[in-house]
């Protein structure tokens, strides 16, 4: 429960950054105060709380509601990712820009595969949500090891698509897409996020358009999943007496509103 509690306040805290990249300083009001450099601004505060009470409200309100916006933000999700991965196979061809070094020169690759892997079982959090509504399922259980690897597969794939995605070009003041990189923290506006800048250089402001679409989708769907998956946690802990009752009380649409609610 800590852990989709923790991921999903750090998904919906990166909303305000969301809002930086595509719409401005539109929620820049009310400065509050800095936490490593990071400045948080009240008009920010109230955005990420006002997107986890819509998300709850959705959730709570109705169970095929939320599964069918899901559905829609997943096929936006990959609409988006798709047409700007084959506009840049299509553009790519027409420069010279290498994916040169595979690695990072100073240090093995063994290792930066390593580094890879150690980090990447954060990722099966998000796929065991796919597990914990299985009381709810209406189809044979048996389907639910061909749907997770299925998930696993498709993820695995968007990852990599967007990673070649970023490295795919660069700005011409650099030799490399290394060198990009490593100094994209010190650049500003599209160019300082590689993925940004190669969606900018490929599809113009169309292509922004399509990114904005994509990574709203990633964020709300990942609010939806982490909400829905913690409320039932917390139904199963109540129900079986580990936490307080009342958290396993189910409303007149059978859904756990007071557990969904105790999380916002």
């Amino acid at each position: 429960s800590l852990v989709y509690l923790s991921i999903f306040w750090a998904n919906a805290t990166s909303l305000p950054l969301f809002a930086r990249y595509f719409i401005g300083n539109t929620f820049r009001f009310g400065y509050l105060y800095t936490v490593f450099d990071y400045e948080i601004y009240l008009g920010e505060v109230l955005l990420t709380l006002a997107a986890i009470l819509l998300v709850a409200l959705l959730c709570i309100r109705s169970k095929t509601g939320a599964a069918r916006l899901m559905v829609v933000l997943v096929l936006l999700l990959l609409a988006g990712i798709a047409v700007c991965f084959v506009a840049a196979l299509a553009g790519h061809g027409g420069t010279d820009m290498t994916f040169t070094p595979a690695f990072t020169p100073d240090r093995g690759s063994f290792s930066q595969v390593l580094r890879i892997v150690f980090i990447s079982p954060w990722a099966f959090i998000g796929f065991e949500n796919i597990s914990l509504f299985s009381e709810e399922y209406d189809f044979p259980h048996k389907k639910v090891r061909g749907i997770l690897i299925s998930s696993i597969i498709i993820t695995t794939v968007l990852y990599l698509v967007v990673s070649l995605l970023s490295v795919s070009v660069y700005p011409p003041e650099y030799d490399s897409w290394l060198a990009y990189v490593r100094d994209s923290g010190n650049l500003q506006g599209i160019k300082s996020v590689p993925v940004f800048y190669a969606v900018h250089h490929y599809l113009g402001e169309t292509g922004i358009t399509v990114l904005m679409v994509t990574m709203l989708s990633v964020i709300l769907t990942s609010l939806f999943g982490n909400l829905l998956a913690l409320s039932r946690l917390l139904y199963a802990a109540g129900r079986d007496g580990e936490i307080h009752k009342g958290l396993s009380k189910l409303d007149a649409r059978g859904i756990p509103s007071t557990a969904i609610f105790s999380v916002i």
